[in-house]
């Protein structure tokens, strides 16, 4: 090969490595071959294939550079030992003899050689930094004695004697990190013995990063260093930062998105995280507050601009950060994230106790405080924010959801939830509040004991249906009259036929709610109880049935068939859980229909003692089902303030409480105008009272600057205020 071309050192590089890539326990650069053995007899055997591999490729050696069955050997830069790995002595000399840079090149030429041997010491980044601030581009150079004193105490570091433990594939991996305000850290260790050594820089978007962002970067810069050595095989990360054990078992999407990212970073690897205090992780510790020479490149933009890509104009972020810099609160918050947050909520300012529980997210950038991307609302504008969340009358959830994608204050969810309810308008037109759970009529211990009443329409005429409540069993008439009298002449004969119930529901029609039917009710002596107004839920079975006979009397009608017939069969259907039929229930015997039946079924015999249980355990299924999405509403008092929906307008109206009815849920308001009506408690909402004036800011409640807890589905546990938690 001709002596000057570039790439001689590259081509010679290959050929010798082709060379002798077939033998075990042999290493090539460039023109040092290294040859070892567990033993003398592997060594010598491998020796004799090196030699003859050199005779057939007529290579020449030099034998005064020759070392032959040693324990320990230099090899580019390091000492080869049987314990471990040490700095190769030459080295460190030549280093030592090093004279004072004379400027910035002679300065990085000794950091770069330096560096190079930066994993045996572990506090040598530390050292350097005074040197490091000097090659700065904008800064001046003027060597000082700081510099003088640093410098030789780089020099001296070196000259002690280190050993790096030689990395054993078969043996369990530790990653020890750590993070500063300024750098990372991270130590590879097998067997509490330590590999190798690693710290960087924190670049300048870095260094606002939340702590606990931090904290993950080193992992993440950990795994990336040491990726040959971890990539494929369990690895124990150690970290004096205890909400990393939890962040790591909750789900990727609970994160902020910063974190996802790192998060997502490290999924090819398999990591087991456990927190260590940090006077016992001093390694990592100690490199993470020396950091080397080396930092990141600025990847990530969308984060190193963050206030610039807040939804926010201009005006509005200068006006934070003026209020926030006059904001005592957050002044004691800004200096706090910039110290660090010590491991005892006692050791820091009892006002800023409020943010303790993010105290994890919480970063600065420009002037301004951010929790992960959601700017930090100073309390002089928190009234403002929360107008302009909720300026399009968005409801509760919507304008909760809107505020926490970019804004965060402690208590602003509580805050915008008492706001919105407050809001007339929003409370005039918002819909109907959730059902309450399902309360069910007692199970009579006899047919035809309680029965349900209703009128309906079908075509031009006005029917009743009767509904005995234990049987299912029901009459429909057609009226002649609409009237309380005409309805009473209808009524009767069911009465005559079957006996008098013991008590009658209806809704409050004009036909049952009249002085008329009251004293039909006196004479006949049964209870009559009216269903709330408005709210036929009440009276559940009677609506029910009026359903079902309508869609009878309309698939007669268009089939151009017998109604009563279709009743009677319905009659005579068992019903779903009880295995009796209505009829059965009632008269204890079916009923002949046009089914051919042997006469045996027509006559009365079954046992009445398992019918009520039966209903029962029916009720109980019903009421399951239904209470899925229910949730039971605060009793209401006399002289409460409420809003009652207005079913016609789809409105919610003042009034005030009058009376608390004996019925379940039923309540007599009075509006404004001086009507009185009676209502069931989901059709009435009472008013927060407002004791703060307009212009005043909302005020964070005692229970605000607690610690927040959590279950593991995310939801605020509330720890009793008597034990004297804080």
């Amino acid at each position: 090969m001709p002596f000057g071309i570039n790439s001689a050192s590259e081509v010679f590089q290959r050929r010798m490595s082709q060379a002798f890539e077939d033998i075990d326990g042999v290493e090539v650069i460039v023109d040092d071959i290294l040859i070892w053995g567990k033993d003398e007899a592997e060594h010598n055997d491998r020796l004799k294939q090196v030699l003859e591999r050199v005779r057939q490729i007529n290579l020449k050696l030099n034998k005064d550079k020759s070392r032959i069955q040693t324990t320990e050997v230099s090899y580019i830069g390091h000492k080869i030992t049987r314990d471990g790995l040490k700095p190769d002595p030459e080295k460190v000399k030549a280093i030592h003899d090093i004279t004072t840079p004379k400027d910035k090149k002679d300065l990085m030429r000794f950091l770069g050689m330096v560096n190079y041997l930066a994993k045996f010491v572990p506090s040598l980044s530390d050292l350097t930094q005074p040197l490091r601030e000097l090659i700065k581009k904008d800064i001046e150079w003027h060597w000082t004695k700081t510099h003088e004193n640093a410098f030789n105490r780089v020099k001296s570091s070196l000259m002690q004697d280190k050993l790096l433990k030689y990395y054993d594939v078969t043996e369990p991996v530790t990653l020890s990190v750590d993070s500063s305000s300024y750098g990372l850290g991270a130590c590879l260790m097998q067997d509490s013995k330590p590999v190798s050594y690693a710290s960087r820089s924190l670049n300048q978007a870095e260094k606002n990063y939340a702590q606990i962002e931090k904290e993950l970067l080193a992992i993440v810069f950990g795994c990336k260093k040491y990726h040959q050595y971890i990539y494929g095989k369990p690895v124990t990360i150690e970290t004096d930062h205890k909400p990393l054990e939890y962040l790591f078992k909750k789900p990727l999407i609970a994160s902020p998105p910063r974190l996802q990212r790192m998060m997502l970073s490290l999924q090819q690897y398999d990591l087991s995280v456990y927190y260590k205090p940090g006077r016992t992780l001093y390694i990592a510790d100690t490199l993470s507050r020396a950091p080397g020479t080396q930092t990141e490149p600025e990847q990530e933009t969308s984060y190193v601009h963050t206030i610039q890509n807040l939804p926010v104009s201009t005006e509005r972020i200068e006006e934070f950060k003026v209020e926030t810099n006059k904001d005592t609160v957050l002044q004691k918050l800004l200096q706090q994230t910039k110290r660090g947050w010590p491991e005892n909520k006692h050791s820091v300012d009892p006002e800023i106790h409020q943010f303790w529980s993010v105290r994890d997210e919480i970063s600065e950038e420009e002037g301004l405080l951010l929790r992960g991307e959601r700017l930090i609302v100073p309390r002089t504008l928190r009234t403002a924010m929360l107008t302009k969340i909720h300026e399009n009358h968005l409801g509760i959830e919507k304008c909760k959801r809107r505020a926490r994608d970019i804004l965060y204050w402690p208590g602003m969810n509580d805050q915008i939830a008492q706001m919105v309810s407050r809001c007339e308008t929003c409370t005039k037109y918002r819909n109907k509040q959730q059902k309450e759970p399902m309360r069910g009529h007692e199970i009579p211990d006899r047919p035809w004991q309680k029965v349900s009443m209703d009128l309906f329409q079908f075509g031009k005429d006005t029917y009743i249906v009767i509904t005995d409540y234990y049987s299912k069993f029901f009459e429909v008439s057609k009226l002649t009259s609409v009237t309380a009298s005409g309805t009473i002449r209808h009524i009767k004969p069911h009465f005559a036929r079957y006996g008098i119930p013991e008590e009658v529901i209806s809704d409050n029609g004009p036909q049952f709610s009249c002085k008329e039917f009251k004293e039909f009710a006196d004479k006949y002596e049964f209870k009559h109880t009216t269903s709330s107004p408005k709210y036929p839920q009440s009276n559940g079975l009677a609506e029910r049935t009026v359903q079902t006979v309508k869609s009878i009397f309309v698939k007669a009608k268009e089939g151009n068939s017998d109604p009563n017939l279709a009743i009677l069969a319905l009659r005579n259907t068992p019903i779903d859980g009880i295995g009796l039929s209505p009829v059965q229930m009632l008269m204890g015997r079916r009923t002949r229909t046009r089914l051919p039946s042997h006469k045996a079924l027509l006559v009365p015999k079954f046992d009445t003692a398992k019918i009520k249980p039966a209903l029962q355990e029916r009720q109980q299924k019903q009421k399951l089902y239904y209470d899925r999405n229910a949730k039971p509403l605060e009793p209401l008092k006399q002289g409460d303030n409420v809003k009652m929906r207005d079913e016609d307008k789809k409105v919610w109206l003042p009034a005030t409480v009058t009376r608390v009815n004996e019925e379940p849920r039923s309540y007599t308001i009075t509006s404004e105008s001086g009507g009185e009506y009676r209502r069931n408690r989901r059709d009435l909402e009472k008013c927060q009272r407002d004791s703060r004036n307009d212009d005043e800011t909302p005020q964070t409640s005692a229970t605000e600057n607690k610690p927040v807890t959590r279950s593991s589905l995310g939801k605020t546990i509330a720890q009793p205020s008597r034990y004297g938690f804080d």
